[in-house]
């Protein structure tokens, strides 16, 4: 072989670098694969009827409240309910001893008889002077006399009149009944005890639980809201899983606000039958303060907040269009808004994160990326 001189070596050697520089540009920047559109899930724009509203607490009571306290000083001699006792108005609940009243009435009675004697006596003897001193027969002093005697016969018997109108309304008193229908809570005295009139603590109280009353504290901010409209406001009373117990109306509003919670009182009047509700109880509630008929509804996941508002990404034609949104109200999973959507218009749910505006998109055919 022959042995190459200085000047081809050099030549080769040049020849080689050559090739290796061209094929590090030509490996070392390959023309790029063009990236596939990005999976997306979407869900259509809705019309519908929707309704605002606002999670509160309210406070049980009962719609009527009656303390029962005895009228007389007396005995109890007899109670008719237990504890607990469901009554209507009009039931017995104690009996006081009423045997002294009695036989005062009976006294009072017989005394009426003899005041109605001695009227009709004093009567026809005034008739009879009268008729005498008209002709002057009778001295004027003896008609002045009748005139008295008839005069203290009819106050004697207006008096024993009264006196037996007393004695009954006392027995009356001595029947103790229920004033309303309701429950009764525990009985705080039992038979064979002494009672005052007016004393305290009372004997039982009753309270009317069907229907009842749920008061409900609205912040200030939402009172003009609602006091234009509380009439149709729809209250709904759930327990603490969120299990709708009752629906109601407000009934009233309080006519002052609480300068310290900066809070109104709403009273919520609910059927009660069940009694679900009780007393005391604490319950949320759902206020359903405004109702827009056929508003637009997003479902919540298609929101995004920016600093420029909240908007959604829509898919028109495989093709990704930005629309600003307004929100009206929202649920936990649906928003009420206004913004250049109609009903059926596809939003993105799933997946927006890896799109862009005006870019292509691919629905999945199961809607779930």
């Amino acid at each position: 072989m022959k042995k190459l001189n200085h000047k081809q070596a050099s030549i080769w050697a040049s020849g080689i670098v050559l090739l290796l520089g061209l094929s590090f540009l030509i490996f070392s920047n390959p023309k790029e694969a063009p990236k596939p559109s990005p999976l997306v899930k979407v869900a259509s724009v809705k019309r519908q009827d929707m309704t605002e509203h606002l999670n509160l607490i309210g406070s049980v009571t009962a719609s009527e409240s009656v303390a029962i306290r005895s009228r007389l000083d007396s005995q109890i001699v007899e109670v008719f309910i237990k504890d607990g006792a469901v009554v209507k108005k009009g039931d017995r609940l104690f009996q006081l001893d009423d045997r002294d009243l009695k036989a005062q009435l009976q006294e009072s009675e017989a005394n009426l008889q003899s005041n109605q004697a001695e009227v009709i006596r004093s009567e026809k003897k005034y008739n009879r002077d009268a008729e005498l001193a008209k002709r002057g027969v009778a001295a004027k002093e003896q008609l002045d006399q009748s005139t008295q005697s008839y005069q203290a016969a009819g106050a004697a018997l207006k008096a024993t009149q009264a006196k037996i109108v007393q004695l009954k309304t006392q027995i009356d008193y001595g029947d103790i009944r229920s004033p309303i229908d309701g429950v009764a809570g525990t009985i705080s005295i039992t038979e064979g005890n002494l009672v005052k009139a007016n004393d305290t603590p009372s004997l039982v109280v009753i309270n009317k639980v069907d229907p009842i009353y749920v008061d409900i504290a609205l912040p200030q901010r939402y009172f003009s809201m609602v006091q234009s409209n509380f009439k149709n406001i729809s209250v709904d009373i759930r327990n603490s899983e969120g299990k709708s117990l009752k629906v109601g109306s407000i009934a009233a509003i309080q006519n002052t606000i609480d300068v310290d919670a900066r809070t109104i009182t709403l009273r919520a009047k609910l059927d009660n039958a069940d009694h679900k509700l009780w007393p005391g109880m604490f319950v949320d509630v759902l206020l359903g303060v405004r109702k827009i008929n056929k508003a637009l509804v997003v479902p919540l996941k298609a929101l995004m907040v920016t600093q420029k508002g909240s908007q959604v990404y829509q898919v028109v034609k495989d093709k990704v269009v930005l629309k600003p949104v307004t929100i009206n109200f929202s649920t936990p999973s649906e928003a009420v808004v206004d913004a250049d959507l109609e009903a059926d218009d596809q939003v993105i749910v799933e997946g927006g994160f890896n799109v862009k505006v005006d870019a292509s998109v691919i629905i999945t055919k199961d809607n779930t990326p």
